[in-house]
């Protein structure tokens, strides 16, 4: 969710990620309120009017076309910026998208077309065997007035840890995942405590 003031009608955004029993598709929506309590689902202006997905999955082939979801999403002067899950059937990273209309229409971030993966991810999960190697995803950006760092959750297949990596203010000089380092938080070492199995960013 983020705060816009500059935005009157629409001040409060939640973007959200849901899927249908239909598809087992992932997409991400948007929902606006002037309140923070009162939600209205942003819906397509063309018929039959269903909530619009800002960012879909991508088609066949395409990173992102099991999964674009859980969206962390945060306003740099007047453009919009996501990072989000992004899934096929094999591999998973977090994907960027960027908005310049308020946070309604989104462009995925490719700065390649039709070179390595589309869309392109800043990084993916990791191999086979590390704390990483089965998913990534649940990105929050933790920010300074000097460096950035993106907190995600990683996946071994067994259970989650939340991972780091340095993001420049500038994404195309690339992201460095601190996955070597190991996780920042992993899961209680005593069984029977109530976060033993899976710790994710909040």
């Amino acid at each position: 969710m983020v705060y816009d003031a500059s935005d009157v009608a629409h001040p409060y955004k939640m973007y959200f990620s849901a899927r249908s029993n239909q598809t087992g598709v992932t997409h991400i929506g948007l929902a606006t309120s002037q309140d923070g309590f009162a939600w209205e689902r942003y819906l397509d202006p063309d018929p039959p009017n269903d909530t619009l997905q800002v960012v879909p999955a991508g088609s066949f082939g395409e990173l992102d076309s099991v999964y674009a979801a859980a969206p962390y999403v945060w306003i740099e002067g007047a453009d919009y910026h996501m990072a989000y899950l992004c899934s096929d059937a094999v591999e998973a990273g977090i994907c960027l998208a960027t908005s310049v209309d308020g946070g309604f229409e989104w462009q995925k971030w490719d700065p390649e077309p039709g070179v390595g993966y589309e869309p392109e991810p800043l990084f993916l999960d990791g191999d086979a065997g590390d704390w990483d190697g089965a998913m990534v995803g649940f990105p929050t950006l933790v920010e300074t007035a000097t460096e950035r760092t993106l907190l995600y959750a990683g996946s071994d297949g067994t259970g989650w840890q939340v991972g780091a990596a340095h993001v420049p203010f500038d994404f195309t000089d690339g992201v460095t995942k601190l996955a070597d380092l190991g996780p920042v938080l992993g899961p209680s070492s005593q069984a029977d405590r109530w976060d033993s199995l899976q710790v994710y960013p909040g």
